[in-house]
């Protein structure tokens, strides 16, 4: 029976069944063309995904003494952001950035139905590509999937150059310093304490393109968690 699991939560465990499973649409894609005077078409400045949204129908089976309460908890579940599993697609989860929880229904007092409507990044996230992973100097990635935007893990201290497909950033690393190419932020795993100032360089020179990967590091022990995604 299909099944979700979210922030590592089923709902098998919150006692809901889903009652049919939802169409994921695919994401869409915006394109920003220039015009330019005298030359026929356009060019394009930028390409961009979407949101993805979602409606998934559910319901339970509680006591009439127990049912509101039950309902509390399935609100308290389906709220805020966080990682969703769907159940006959387990290599891959999702980032959802909110949950819409509407249609609440009481039905012979004891069932329940509602519907749980959730936005999401558009891409889904291989489940591997949390995983970290060594790198050793000159090691070649492949990337079967869509650029990623991986996390690089450097130990150590003193200065330290990062080098992906040519592009070279220069890190003062302390202890365990991490790179977040995603949300673009350079901070020590000790205290979380950002160290923006410490990277000399440009994130999406990090960033991991489909294909093969040129990687080298000045510091031993260097390490990546690749986010490998797909749309």
């Amino acid at each position: 029976m299909f099944d979700i699991e979210y922030k590592g939560v089923t709902g098998r465990q919150n006692g809901v069944l889903i009652t049919d499973r939802p169409a994921i649409p695919a994401p869409v894609e915006d394109v920003e063309l220039i015009q330019v005077a005298g030359r026929d078409g356009a060019l394009v400045r930028d390409r961009y995904l979407n949101p993805v949204e979602f409606t998934i129908p559910f319901n339970f089976r509680e006591r009439p003494n127990k049912w509101a309460e039950r309902m509390r908890k399935i609100r308290t579940w389906l709220q805020g952001s966080g990682e969703l599993i769907l159940s006959d697609d387990r290599e891959y989860y999702r980032k959802v950035l909110s949950v819409q929880v509407s249609g609440e229904e009481r039905e012979l007092k004891r069932i329940g139905r509602f519907e749980a409507t959730f936005n999401l990044d558009p891409y889904s996230y291989r489940i591997d590509g949390k995983e970290e992973y060594a790198i050793t100097d000159r090691r070649i990635l492949n990337n079967e999937y869509e650029t990623s935007h991986p996390i690089w893990i450097l130990t150590g201290s003193g200065s330290q150059t990062l080098t992906v497909n040519g592009n070279t950033v220069t890190v003062t690393v302390q202890g365990t310093t991490l790179i977040d190419t995603d949300r673009m932020i350079t901070y020590t795993l000790a205290d979380m304490a950002l160290r923006n100032t410490r990277l000399s360089g440009d994130y999406e020179d990090l960033y991991l393109v489909p294909g093969v990967n040129t990687v080298s590091a000045s510091g031993s022990g260097t390490k990546v968690i690749p986010n490998w995604r797909t749309r």
